[in-house]
């Protein structure tokens, strides 16, 4: 009975696991990422979109680079483990620029690294 049990026990936590790895995992196609983000960050997905067509209005070529470029930086971003901190601020100073964002994190978090060797 205590194997019986222990078996539940371990198939359950398998289980979970393997589920909340593929709720965090980056789909393989963009159309399913940017349905995803669509879904999670709504508000910010019309910013961004709206930011992209106001900045290139007649380029659809350039619109769908940007696209692609902001989702990767989405997912980057989601992926990582960054401090909520940086990552707070660099949201809130570029709402509607997850690339922006995402290369602001990475610079604070380098140069952070850097000052620390330095003065240690």
């Amino acid at each position: 009975m205590t194997r019986l049990i222990f078996v539940f026990l371990v198939a359950t936590i398998v289980t979970s696991n393997l589920l909340a790895d593929e709720i965090l995992k980056r789909p393989g196609e963009l159309k399913a990422q940017v349905d995803v983000m669509k879904t999670e960050v709504p508000t910010r997905f019309e910013c961004m979109m709206k930011e992209i067509k106001a900045n290139h209005p007649n380029d659809k070529s350039t619109q769908l680079y940007v696209l692609k470029k902001q989702v990767s930086a989405y997912w980057d971003i989601r992926e990582a483990d960054y401090p909520k901190e940086i990552l707070y601020a660099a949201l809130t100073d570029h709402p509607c620029d997850f690339s922006t964002a995402n290369y602001v994190v990475k610079k604070q978090i380098k140069a952070e690294s850097e000052l620390s060797n330095l003065l240690n």
